[in-house]
């Protein structure tokens, strides 16, 4: 009996979970004007996470889930990116600014354990189709926003917080569309449990469907990294299918990839400004943008020249930065924008280089090789030929996170989706070992 109400507590904690993290990927909604930040969806999400957090450690109290990860090696290395990010603080000029990215590096921690914890509790199969579900709203999202953009941001502008507003209205006079949702993430679960992994009528026609609007979607959104993502996710996932599906890989890469091809073409002959040109960097913006990453490493030489060791402290990287050319702007949304970007260096490295120092990025690329270490073991080992999601995990890991290489990365919104399946990952870890 208590077995059966232990179980309906985790379903109900994964579903609440679920909702949390679907909510802290769409952009931040709020309807009162003045405490946008305090009043909005994603703090309501966040507390949900913390409340969730405290109850699955009250639940495992005397469980050996938690003994066994303090004894691994990912429980000392994330510590040590905790206490690296929290002794910043001693030389934050800004203790607002501080504690406003503090609480994102907690969140992500937060996410971490809670997914570690649920990947071993919840049936697998739920936690499939809610990935693919969410997977399939983020698509849904992003069609509409790249058929309707003009029209969906003059509804949303009284429902967005103004930086997210001002930077969706940027990126659309440059004929840029993203709603930062990541679908490409998702599309490894999309392949795999519609075409490789279950038997579904027209399962094969549906996922080709899907992942070719996906790809549709990365080349029309006229941002390199997008399209990126989506060559990384779409050819590991390909791998994974010829692995586990040798006869369905050649009849559905060739319909894919010849329907991407189409989509392509026809986006090329239809506008004037598309993901090539944004490639050859033929409008002036492009190689802009290049200089401003290149501006922010040498941006970033100087920061650690003042504080070495423990970075100029989290969040601080924008007092250092100055904004004189931004006063200038007319436009109060472009003005914003303009700030927001100065405030953040496009690169994650760059970031924790800077606002935490040669501890907090030395330990940061400790994390990292870690990660890769793990993938490599479970790759090596072909346990995806066994069991394929957790190497769609691992997947849809790497794929967020190559967008942080080269943009901000700095938030629960942008990096969350990375925890959590980096969490399930050592989750699926401790399963298979058992």
């Amino acid at each position: 009996m208590i077995k059966v109400q232990n179980n309906k507590i985790y379903e109900f904690i994964f579903y609440l979970f679920g909702i949390s993290l679907f909510i802290l990927k769409i952009p931040p909604l709020t309807t009162f004007e003045g405490i946008s930040k305090l009043s909005s969806s994603h703090v309501f999400a966040k507390v949900a996470l913390l409340v969730i957090a405290i109850i699955l450690i009250w639940l495992n109290r005397k469980s050996e889930l938690y003994s066994l990860l303090t004894k691994d090696f990912s429980y000392l290395i994330i510590s040590l990116y905790f206490i690296s990010a929290s002794i910043s603080v001693v030389a934050a000029e800004n203790i607002s600014f501080f504690l406003q990215q503090y609480q994102n590096v907690v969140l992500g921690i937060v996410i971490f354990y809670i997914s570690y914890t649920l990947v071993q509790k919840v049936p697998k199969k739920q936690l499939i189709t809610g990935l693919i579900f969410v997977g399939l709203i983020f698509v849904v999202f992003d069609i509409v926003f790249a058929l309707f953009p003009s029209q969906i941001l003059m509804f949303l502008r009284y429902f967005l917080q103004e930086e997210m507003y001002s930077l969706y209205k940027f990126n659309q006079g440059e004929y840029k569309y993203n709603l930062y949702l990541t679908s490409e993430a998702f599309l490894p679960f999309l392949i795999l449990y519609f075409r490789g992994e279950r038997e579904i009528k027209y399962g094969g026609i549906f996922s080709m469907i899907i992942v070719s609007l996906i790809g549709y979607l990365a080349i029309f959104s006229n941002f390199r990294t997008r399209l990126i993502q989506f060559i990384f996710s779409f050819t590991l996932s390909m791998h994974i299918l010829n692995k586990v599906s040798k006869k369905k890989f050649i009849s559905f890469t060739i319909l894919t990839v010849t329907s991407i091809i189409i989509s392509f073409v026809m986006i090329r002959n239809s506008t004037s400004y598309d993901i090539v040109d944004r490639f050859a960097m033929s409008n002036s913006i492009d190689s802009q943008t290049i200089q401003y990453r290149l501006d922010t490493f040498s941006n970033a030489i100087e920061m650690i020249k003042i504080s070495p060791f423990i970075g100029v402290g989290l969040g601080n990287y924008k007092t250092y930065i100055n904004q004189s050319k931004t006063s200038q702007m007319a436009d109060r949304d472009l003005k914003l924008h303009a700030e927001e970007t100065n405030d953040n260096p496009h690169s994650v490295f760059v970031q924790i280089a800077t606002e935490t120092g040669l501890i907090g990025i030395c330990v940061y690329l400790i994390l990292l090789f870690y990660f890769i270490r793990v993938d490599m073991v479970i790759f090596l080992d072909k346990i995806f030929e066994i069991d394929p999601f957790v190497m769609l995990c691992i997947i849809a890991s790497w794929t967020i996170f190559l967008y942080g290489i080269f943009n901000p990365f700095n938030t629960i919104f942008l990096n969350g989706w990375f925890w959590c399946f980096r969490g399930m990952i050592e989750g699926l870890k401790y399963e298979y070992k058992k």
